[in-house]
């Protein structure tokens, strides 16, 4: 019950923030185009199915339509960093959008009121790069760390037994 509880709670969610996400990208846009947006994806029997299935599909699916919004948002981006590394954490395939995130962060306009480069020899361009790089790496760690230190804990390397199972079933060395 617990399992179908928390699939179905961020299935609804990941609604919930696409409904954000439409928001935010299309204010222009009538409402209701976000509320359809959110009931596709609530309603897809893909992710109803994968709600139910107590596996961690709906969670990997709010936090990336969350880190989306967060990045588009221009959030903290300590926050971005931590959505990232929770984003790894519950699949690694996640670090490619948490990747994505941090070159949208560092490229995207300088944010209003930002301060000046402080950096000597660098531009304001350049500081906001390594500003922003250094809170998203913060963030990003937060999670990461105790993951990696559970499995050299528990299984005395950085990836956790599931790779291993997963290696030996497709037979690679």
């Amino acid at each position: 019950v617990g399992a179908y509880a928390l699939g179905l709670g961020f299935l609804g969610a990941a609604g919930y923030v696409t409904f954000v996400l439409w928001r935010d990208l299309l204010h222009n846009l009538p409402v209701l185009g976000g509320a359809a947006a959110a009931f596709v994806v609530v309603m897809d029997w893909h992710l109803t199915w994968a709600a139910v299935s107590g596996m961690e599909t709906t969670l990997f699916v709010f936090l990336s339509v969350l880190l989306v919004t967060v990045s588009v948002e221009r959030r903290p981006p300590w926050v971005g960093g931590l959505l990232a590394g929770l984003l790894f954490v519950t699949r690694p395939e996640g670090t490619l959008l948490g990747a994505l995130c941090w070159v949208y962060g560092v490229t995207s306009e300088l944010p209003v009121g930002s301060p000046a480069g402080a950096i000597p020899g660098w531009g304001d361009r350049d500081a906001h790069a390594v500003r922003f790089s250094a809170a998203f790496g913060v963030g990003l760690l937060l999670p990461i760390l105790p993951y990696l230190a559970f499995n050299v804990a528990t299984s005395g390397t950085f990836l956790p037994n599931t790779y291993y199972a997963k290696v030996a079933v497709y037979g690679r060395d």
